[in-house]
C-alpha cells in the first residue's frame, strides 16, 4: 500500500519537551509511543513520528489517501501552534 509521507523541521530551542507534550496530549485519546530518541503517535487517520534534534524537531507524517493526510497534518499542526504559543 502506498503511503502519502510528508517530513518537517521546527525550529525549536526545545524539541523534546515539545515532543512530550504532544504525545501526552493525544495520548488520551490515541496510541502514542514514548521514548527519548523518538516517539510516535498512531491516529486512526495516520501515524505522525517525532525526532528531536539539536534545536530542531523533526515530525514525519504519514496516512494512506491524500484526505486522511491533510486531516493528519492540520491536526498536528493546530495542535503545535496551540502548545507552541503560535497565533495565525
Amino acid at each position: 500500500m502506498t503511503q502519502i509521507t510528508t517530513r518537517a523541521e521546527v525550529a525549536t530551542q526545545k524539541p523534546v519537551p515539545y515532543m512530550r507534550q504532544l504525545c501526552k496530549h493525544f495520548g488520551h485519546k490515541t496510541e502514542t509511543s514514548f521514548g527519548e530518541e523518538q516517539r510516535h503517535i498512531q491516529f486512526e487517520f495516520g501515524r505522525c513520528d517525532f525526532h528531536p534534534e539539536t534545536a530542531v524537531l523533526e515530525i514525519v507524517a504519514s496516512a494512506a489517501d491524500e484526505t486522511s493526510h491533510e486531516r493528519l497534518e492540520h491536526v498536528v499542526a493546530h495542535t503545535w501552534s496551540a502548545s507552541a504559543g503560535v497565533t495565525s
